[in-house]
């Protein structure tokens, strides 16, 4: 049986996280982490936001485990590996650069 994830935020990262949700260019990535977060300190299971929020438990149980581990840090994506981007942004003009 998974163990019982709880989390204490204190009042500091609370609102920390409200004024990160309330930001119009947070990611919907974000965003779902920051409501995870703040639905397990009001005390709902793991269970019980998955089924809210429609993700997976093990959605629910990485984004705790990762706030536990690595705190604000936890909330953000890695780098990714992979292609790079194939144009850069240079002012009010946008040049492409073609790749081979």
């Amino acid at each position: 049986m998974p163990r019982f994830l709880r989390i204490r935020l204190t009042e500091e990262d609370k609102k920390y996280l409200l004024e990160l949700k309330k930001t119009a260019k947070t990611p919907l990535r974000n965003f779902n982490r920051i409501e995870i977060l703040l639905l397990n300190n009001e005390g709902f299971t793991v269970k019980e936001i998955a089924m809210y929020l429609s993700k997976k438990e093990s959605t629910v149980r990485t984004t705790i485990n990762n706030w536990l581990t690595l705190e604000k840090e936890g909330l953000f994506d890695r780098d990714r590996t992979g292609r790079p981007k194939k144009w850069k942004y240079q002012g009010e003009q946008v040049t492409l650069v073609r790749t081979k």
